[in-house]
């Protein structure tokens, strides 16, 4: 991967800056485990958006002991985000407007 666009410590800031996530696929096994490894890692998280598909809207889950409703997948579920966790095939991770895929081995460090 190139990281020449940018350096370890841009990206641990934006990481550590982040507040407000979003995570497509919340109620899912890789949804759930996500949310569970941001946990445990006491990932920085001022609000949660927990996305899903109109089947899942509706329903809750728990994440840092908090009850948080899932929202069905629209085209203004990520207005306000500062991260979002999409694992749907042909999608990344992405920061803000930064494309992951060139710092991928750096934000799975940070949160692994």
């Amino acid at each position: 991967m190139n990281h020449d666009r940018y350096d370890d410590s841009y990206i641990r800031g934006i990481l550590n800056a982040v507040k407000n996530i979003a995570v497509v696929g919340a109620t899912g096994a890789v949804g759930a485990e996500l949310l569970r490894v941001l946990e445990r890692r006491r990932f920085p998280v001022a609000s949660l958006r927990p996305i899903g598909s109109a089947r899942s809207a509706g329903k809750t889950i728990r994440f840092y002991d908090d009850l948080t409703t899932v929202e069905e997948l629209t085209e203004r579920s990520f207005d306000k985000i500062d991260i979002a966790f999409d694992h749907r095939p042909g999608h990344t991770l992405c920061l803000s407007d930064i494309d992951v895929t060139e710092i991928q081995d750096t934000v799975e460090a940070t949160i692994a």
